[in-house]
């Protein structure tokens, strides 16, 4: 797994969002390959909140005990 999370820094990933973390003070979410209560979780921060169930890109910076940790690519104002 941690072979994997290694070779995910630096690629965008579509995260499913499932909550705010109050004291990561970031979102988290999972990607199409993190089973629940199997597989680690990505944290992400962003310049909004995301609601539950929506999808955002997730650029991987870092991975830190088995988790990814991100940023959301925004989206250009129409």
């Amino acid at each position: 797994m941690d072979d994997y999370n290694a070779a995910q820094v630096g690629k965008t990933l579509e995260v499913l969002v499932e909550g705010y973390d109050r004291y990561a003070e970031c979102q988290f979410g999972r990607t199409y390959a993190d089973s629940p209560e199997i597989d680690g979780m990505v944290y992400f921060t962003g310049a909004r909140r995301y609601r539950p169930g929506q999808f955002v890109n997730v650029t991987i910076e870092d991975v830190m005990d088995g988790d990814l940790i991100g940023t959301v690519e925004e989206e250009e104002p129409a």
